[in-house]
């Protein structure tokens, strides 16, 4: 007879049920009634999410070195400890929190042996997936909340870096890597490997690459890929529901080469520009690089960053042309710069906006 982890996580911490989970997830059988469970703890309390958070970001961080000889032997032990336990009770409140303490330590000591730094804990926010059983197929999903940046790392070494207010899908198996941008925006900085393509599906297009490295963006019904180095096939996707999206106009296939841009507009031809890559990727660095833009785009753009929205009172202020570098999330700060030389002025500030008026 399997014991749930209902009982038992009701008297744990966060952190100690988190690790619980965290054990039973990788040590312990898995069945749908375990998943539904866990769903259903996760969003009893937002604390519940975030310490499930910490377990699977720090995990993520050593996937991509588990088969390091010494990691290999710390969850070895874990295991063996575990399976002397008496009771599954004994062995879910203590082999768990141990598993998972001791996946934290093979963290700590790979990034002090490798001089990296663990991921900042506001910049990342990693949600695990509780929605099917776990089969042999690798599957994570990765989202960011407004203003947040996150680094997913796959198996295979490949990586994902998630804008503001984004979510991604990734679903590996033994024959292709694929992955879905549900929302907002993702750059790819994808592992070669010749016998498994890797395949983005965003909007109603699919981009296949096998190295390469390039940018998708999402947004109010418009698609931009930007391709940065490598090369990329776009074609329009085998299913036209993915991601909950309404259909592009349907194209055929073409190949993009560094330094160029897929864009794509429901109900328009698609269009492929040059761009300035560096640009485009430069919130990749914390940073917003605009070049002689609208004002109306400029604030749109640093909108996505920021809950405090900026408005533009004076319509006439929305084709003043803005260049500079600026810190995203800033509304405060990019409001006194536009006063600074002369093209706005901020006459109204609240918690949820800044009004923007013409300079006296």
């Amino acid at each position: 007879m399997t014991i749930g982890l209902k009982s038992l996580s009701s008297n744990m911490s966060a952190t100690d049920a988190a690790a619980a989970w965290f054990a039973r997830r990788r040590l312990g059988r898995w069945s749908e009634a375990d998943a539904l469970e866990f769903a259903a703890w996760l969003r009893a309390d937002a604390a519940n999410t975030a310490a499930w958070a910490s377990f699977e970001r720090l995990w993520g961080q050593v996937e991509t070195v588990r088969d390091d000889p010494k990691i290999l032997a710390i969850r070895e032990r874990a295991r063996q400890s575990a399976s002397r336990r008496q009771t599954l009770r004994h062995f879910l409140r203590v082999s768990g929190a141990l598993a998972a303490s001791l996946v934290v330590a093979a963290v700590i000591w790979w990034s002090v042996r490798h001089g990296i730094a663990p991921l900042d804990h506001q910049a990342s926010n990693l949600r695990a997936d509780t929605s099917a059983v776990p089969t042999p197929t690798l599957v994570r999903d990765i989202s960011t909340d407004i203003g947040e940046r996150s680094l997913l790392v796959l198996a295979d070494g490949s990586k994902v870096t998630l804008n503001t207010a984004s979510a991604v899908h990734a679903d590996y198996t033994g024959r292709e890597r694929r992955l879905t941008l549900l929302r907002g925006e993702a750059f790819f900085d994808v592992a070669k490997d010749a016998n498994r393509p890797f395949i983005v599906f965003a909007g109603s297009r699919e981009v296949v690459a096998v190295g390469t490295a390039f940018d998708i963006r999402v947004q109010d019904r418009r698609l931009k890929i930007t391709l940065v180095e490598g090369k990329v096939r776009i074609a329009p996707a085998s299913d036209l529901t993915v991601a909950g999206s309404s259909p592009i106009r349907p194209v055929s296939a073409i190949t993009l080469e560094p330094g160029s841009a897929l864009i794509a507009q429901e109900g328009d031809a698609d269009q492929i520009e040059r761009l300035d890559v560096a640009r485009v990727t430069s919130w990749r660095t914390g940073k917003l690089v605009f070049d002689g833009e609208r004002l109306a785009e400029v604030v749109a753009e640093m909108n996505r960053y920021s809950r405090q929205k900026l408005q533009i009172v004076d319509p006439a202020l929305e084709e003043r042309r803005v260049s500079g570098v600026f810190e995203p999330a800033e509304g405060p700060a990019f409001a006194k710069a536009l006063e600074l030389y002369g093209i706005a002025r901020a006459t109204r500030q609240t918690t949820t906006t800044i009004a923007l008026d013409s300079p006296r």
